[in-house]
């Protein structure tokens, strides 16, 4: 999901343009984050208090003696892999310089490429694995994180703090955000660089708790579709009204709201 912040900077926008961007194809969904962005921030900063830092540290700690362990057995591995391809190129090239033993070399070089591409391949498996396991934090970045629990609230909170920036803070906790939506409820697994995670849900803002929301906001976006070729946005805010449909936040439509759904969704998708 990409965040947009139309509201100069207020409100986050969450939309998928996966399709649009790499096939020209149309915007599949988005939401209003504000309260997933609510959420996500009161466990970060709970998270980041000194008590939880400490065992968090400690879990992490734990788990780059398991990565060590691992960096091991894949050395071990690629090293026993490179002596058998050492093997089979020194027999290969005593075969080689026996001219009467053409057949006999052309076997052997088949081997020798099989046992290389048999070290690459497990350089590449052991790349991907050790890439998804925690990182390691040297002594001196612990310390820092530890004294930042006693000032990230203030940051965090302070007014000349930009969205970007609370965006970068929360990347150096989190792995990532899952999401899985389902008319008006949001799944939410957020996996933490420590290796744990977190599931919760978040109702989104304004909308009903009921398998019909997606369908009435089709509806909505079906007729001002319909309606904006010949009527002015305040005369859609009308009709909508009229027709019995409510905003996000279960007030009327006005021209202001029909401006943004025309910007937001209608335009975007032709």
């Amino acid at each position: 999901m990409h965040p947009i912040y139309p509201y100069a900077g207020r409100d986050p926008f969450y939309t998928c343009r996966y399709e649009r961007n790499k096939y020209g194809g149309k915007q599949c969904q988005g939401f209003c984050g504000v309260e997933l962005d609510l959420a996500v921030t009161e466990l970060f900063l709970r998270a980041f208090s000194r008590s939880h830092l400490a065992v968090a540290l400690q879990t992490l700690k734990e788990q780059e003696v398991q990565v060590g362990q691992h960096e091991d057995i894949w050395a071990k591995r690629i090293k026993r892999a490179k002596a058998v391809a050492a093997k089979a190129e020194r027999r290969y090239k005593v075969a080689a310089d026996n001219k009467g033993n053409v057949l006999v070399a052309a076997q052997l070089a088949e081997e020798w490429e099989a046992k290389k591409l048999a070290v690459g391949r497990l350089e590449r498996e052991r790349d991907d694995e050790l890439a998804i396991m925690p990182r390691v934090i040297d002594e001196e970045t612990r310390k820092a994180i530890l004294a930042l629990a006693h000032d990230l609230p203030a940051i965090w909170h302070s007014p000349t703090t930009t969205v970007v920036e609370r965006k970068e803070l929360l990347r150096f906790a989190i792995q990532e955000i899952a999401l899985q939506r389902a008319g008006s409820v949001l799944h939410v697994e957020l996996r933490w660089l420590t290796g744990t995670s977190h599931k919760f849900e978040v109702f989104l803002p304004g909308t009903k708790f009921s398998p019909e929301a997606d369908e009435k906001d089709s509806q909505i976006l079906e007729m001002v579709r319909s309606l904006r070729g010949n009527h002015t946005h305040r005369q859609i805010a009308e009709r909508l009204n009229q027709a019995g449909y409510s905003n996000k936040r279960g007030g009327s439509f006005t021209k202001e709201i029909v401006m943004k759904i025309v910007k937001r969704f209608v335009h975007t998708q032709h």
